[in-house]
């Protein structure tokens, strides 16, 4: 987590002069300790670099860790015809298996209406 903040500092300059290197690097650092949030920074850096697809590796790896903000992303690359269907299926079926196991919800039980609201799109 230390390194997702001081990568975060070094991003938007609090404290600490702006580097994106600098944010780069202790993002990559907390994203290998396991810090979901950093993954998703990283996936945002890549997608602003135009590296679309290793962007998506790094939200699904977030997703597969309960991240929605990862999830959001890849809705809106799926949106935006950037990420196939099956990506973003994928992507869904992750975080729903991430919420079953999280929350230790039996099966086929329907998950409560504040957690379906997460993601309302169709895919058609």
């Amino acid at each position: 987590m230390r390194d997702s903040i001081i990568g975060y500092a070094h991003d938007y300059g609090e404290g600490v002069e702006v580097d994106k290197e600098k944010a780069k690097h202790y993002f990559e650092l907390a994203a290998m300790l396991g810090h979901a949030g950093a993954r998703n920074n990283q996936g945002n850096i890549e997608l602003n670099a135009g590296n679309v697809d290793r962007a998506l590796k790094h939200y699904m790896i977030a997703v597969r860790s309960g991240y929605a903000k990862s999830l959001k992303q890849i809705q809106n690359l799926y949106t935006n015809r950037h990420a196939t269907k099956e990506v973003y299926t994928t992507a869904l079926q992750l975080y729903q298996k991430y919420l079953w196991v999280r929350l230790r919800v039996p099966r086929g039980t329907r998950l409560p209406k504040p957690m379906i609201n997460i993601v309302i799109v169709s895919i058609e």
